[in-house]
């Protein structure tokens, strides 16, 4: 019983290390481009401030 409980645990373990860095490379993914957007957004601010300044 002891020796499958061990297995166990390194199986956990073995999955959890496998698991976390894609959750990790995910997660980065979508932090750049929530910040990519963000950065459309700004741009897209900008570009109207500026039209509505060459308008006036």
């Amino acid at each position: 019983c002891t020796i499958i409980q061990e297995n166990k645990k390194v199986n956990v373990r073995e999955e959890i290390e496998e698991f976390f860095p894609r959750m990790w490379k995910i997660n980065q993914d979508k932090r750049r481009l929530m910040k990519s957007i963000k950065d459309q957004k700004i741009k897209i601010e900008w570009g109207k401030k500026l039209n509505r300044r060459l308008v006036r």
